[in-house]
């Protein structure tokens, strides 16, 4: 994008000084970069916010990609029919007993994040019984009962320490003025009050 410069230009005869008039006449250089920049503030925010790539970079990018999800899924493929021949050379009972371990290893997940869930069910309630915002859930410790509670305490505790604090720092400050109590106000004189 070309934009023009606005500013009028003196031709000198001196070397120096026409390169000091055009360092005075450029604009400043961004930090990390010697070129100068020709941009609005409106162009270097936007533009900041969106990253252009080109074409090469982007087919980089996407091949990069695309290569580690199938790297992965070629990983993900060969365990399984790793497991799939180890189960195969398995007797009978062998395979019943891993059968029985897979599905307990399951359960055992399953549980501990319904456990979990339970958990932070429980220290919500809490947080409301105690009059503080449910955002404050993330800064408890769900890990077991026992840390809930106190964790719930903690947090409660230490919300309110804040908000005290808050509001004792902007309550601070000259207490209002009294007015003459012999002059009436102009606006209830206004209404005949």
């Amino acid at each position: 994008m070309a934009e023009t410069n606005n500013t009028t230009t003196q031709t000198t005869t001196d070397p120096a000084q026409a390169t000091q008039n055009a360092q005075e006449t450029a604009p400043a250089p961004a930090e990390g970069n010697d070129t100068p920049k020709q941009e609005t503030p409106t162009q270097s925010a936007a533009q900041s916010a969106e990253k252009t790539f080109t074409q090469t970079e982007m087919n980089k990018i996407i091949s990069d990609r695309l290569k580690s999800e199938r790297d992965r899924w070629e990983k993900k493929a060969a365990d399984e029919k790793a497991e799939a021949e180890r189960v195969a050379k398995m007797t009978a009972d062998e395979k019943a007993q891993h059968e029985q371990d897979k599905r307990e290893r399951e359960f055992a997940a399953r549980e501990a994040e319904l456990s979990r869930k339970e958990r932070t069910a429980t220290a919500r309630d809490l947080l409301a019984e105690k009059n503080a915002p449910a955002a404050l859930i993330g800064a408890v410790d769900v890990s077991s009962d026992e840390a809930v509670a106190s964790s719930v305490e903690a947090v409660v505790k230490a919300f309110n320490e804040a908000v005290s604090a808050e509001v004792a720092k902007k309550l601070a400050g000259a207490p209002p003025k009294k007015g003459d109590p012999a002059k009436t106000d102009p606006f209830r004189e206004g209404l005949g009050i």
